[in-house]
Order: structure tokens, then sequence, then C-alpha cells
């Protein structure tokens, strides 16, 4: 049997090939359990932010029956100061 000068080199070609394959593989397996892993945390912000919207909307409809509970809601932020009703001052003078 005749040895070939370029089987050697398809042995390692193919080596490298069939490690390429493996690591790209399991990049991939990294990579589609960090998206799974992303979206289930994604999809719980969401439900999170949900439920803190009803809760915020559900204090300000109670505010609106109780104003007594206005300035603890001031205070944290969740409703603004009303606007003051005393007229600005004129600064323009003959």
């Amino acid at each position: 049997m005749k040895k070939e000068p370029g089987a050697g080199w398809l042995v390692g070609l193919h080596a490298v090939l069939v490690i390429g394959v493996f690591v790209g593989l399991g990049m991939y397996m990294r990579d589609s359990r960090t998206a799974s892993y992303q979206q289930s945390v994604a999809l719980e912000l969401q439900r999170n932010s949900v439920a803190f919207q009803s809760i915020l909307s559900e204090t300000v409809q109670y505010a609106q029956k109780n104003p007594g509970i206005e300035p603890v809601l001031t205070a944290v932020g969740i409703v603004r100061n009303p606007p003051s009703t005393t007229p600005a001052a004129n600064p323009a003078r003959r």
C-alpha cells in the first residue's frame, strides 16, 4: 500500500474540524441556557412591574377618597405636590 503525502494533513484537518464542532456546540448550548434564563427573569420583572403598577393605582384611588394619606404619598414621591393657588406677584412696575 502506498502512503499518500497529504493524508497526515487531512487527518489533522479533520481533528481540528471535529474539535471546532464540539466547541461551537458547547457555545450554542451555553448561550441558549443563558437566553432561557434571561427570558424567565424578564417575565418575572414584567409580572412584578404590573403588580407594582396595580398597587400604585389602588393607592392613588384610595388617596382620592381619604386625603389624609396624601402627605405620606407626597413624601415617598408617589403623588406630586399640588400647584399653589396663590397668584404670582406681578414684578412689572411703571
